[in-house]
C-alpha cells in the first residue's frame, strides 16, 4: 500500500533539489501516484491560480530633451537593452573607471 504522507514528503524534497531529468522522472511518477490515490481532493480544494489582467505597461521615459532619450523612445525595450550591453561592453575596454561607475549607480 502507498503512503500518502511518504510521497508528499519525497515530492517536497524533489521540488527543492536541483532541476535534472531524473528528477522530473520521479516527480512525475509520484504526482500521478499521488493524483491515483487521494490527488483529486487536492485538486478539488484548491481553485487553479488565475490571472485576470495583464501585465502594467512600461513605464514611458519623459524625454528631457537629450537626443538619447527620444531615440530610446523610438525602439522596442529588448532592443535597446541589447544596444546598451554592446555599449557596457565597449566601455569597459575603453574607459574602465566610467564603466564602473556606472555600475556602482545601478547598485
Amino acid at each position: 500500500m502507498v503512503d500518502e504522507n511518504e510521497v508528499k514528503r519525497w515530492i517536497a524534497r524533489l521540488e527543492t533539489e536541483e532541476s535534472s531529468w531524473t528528477n522530473y522522472e520521479k516527480l512525475a511518477a509520484l504526482y500521478i501516484i499521488r493524483n491515483e490515490h487521494g490527488g483529486e481532493q487536492l485538486q478539488a480544494k484548491t481553485p487553479p491560480m488565475l490571472y485576470s489582467a495583464e501585465p502594467a505597461p512600461a513605464k514611458k521615459i519623459k524625454p528631457s530633451g537629450s537626443e538619447f532619450l527620444k531615440a530610446v523612445g523610438n525602439v522596442a525595450q529588448d532592443r535597446a537593452w541589447e544596444v546598451m550591453d554592446e555599449l557596457m561592453d565597449t566601455l569597459k575596454i575603453v574607459n574602465e573607471k566610467a564603466y564602473n561607475s556606472v555600475l556602482k549607480k545601478l547598485t
